[in-house]
C-alpha cells in the first residue's frame, strides 16, 4: 500500500506501486481530478556524492573511512560500493571512502537504499589524522553531513558521521 502526496494531503493509493505524477483531491467529489493510469514504482535507491578533501593537500595519507548501513537496530554492516569516482577519491568497487593523493575535492558516488541510517566508520588510521575531510550530498544535492579535519575522528572504529536517507 502506498501514499499518495495531494495538496500536501495524504491518501491511499490501491495498487503495488504509487503514481508518478501529482494528483488533485477534490475534498467536494472525495475523487482524484486529472487522474492517471501512468503508474511506476518509487525508487529503491537514490545517489549519495562524497565529496572529499585533504586542508595540507597531500592526500588522506592511508586513513580510511567505511560505509555503514544498519541492518537492524543496533546492528550495522559495510554498505554497498562507490562507482564513478575522480581519481583521487575513494575506492571505487568498495564501501571504503579516501583520498589518494591532492586537496579536492574530489567525487564518488554511491547508490543509496531508501529509508535507511548510514554511518562512517574509521577504517584504517593513517598519518596526519587533523587533514581528512568529507561532505554527503544526497540526491537533489543539499548537503546530508559533513567531517571537518580533526584528529579524534581517526582513530580506528570511531563513528564520523551519521546520517538518514
Amino acid at each position: 500500500m502506498w501514499f499518495a502526496v495531494a495538496n500536501t494531503v495524504l491518501r491511499t493509493v490501491k495498487g503495488a506501486v504509487a503514481p508518478i505524477v501529482s494528483f488533485i483531491w477534490n475534498l467536494n467529489t472525495n475523487l482524484w481530478n486529472t487522474e492517471t493510469r501512468l503508474w511506476a514504482a518509487l525508487p529503491v535507491t537514490v545517489p549519495y556524492r562524497f565529496a572529499v578533501a585533504d586542508s595540507y593537500g597531500d592526500g588522506w595519507n592511508g586513513n580510511q573511512a567505511e560505509v555503514q548501513q544498519e541492518v537492524t537496530p543496533g546492528t550495522w554492516v559495510a554498505y554497498g560500493s562507490f562507482r564513478d569516482a575522480h581519481v583521487d577519491a575513494g575506492i571505487v568497487g568498495t564501501s571504503t571512502l579516501t583520498m589518494i593523493a591532492g586537496a579536492g575535492p574530489s567525487n564518488i558516488y554511491m547508490d543509496m537504499e531508501v529509508g535507511f541510517n548510514y554511518r562512517l566508520v574509521c577504517s584504517v588510521e593513517g598519518s596526519y589524522p587533523a587533514e581528512p575531510e568529507y561532505s554527503i550530498y544526497n540526491e537533489l544535492d543539499v548537503l546530508a553531513v559533513a567531517l571537518v579535519p580533526g584528529a579524534s575522528q581517526w582513530v580506528l572504529g570511531t563513528v564520523q558521521t551519521t546520517f538518514t536517507t
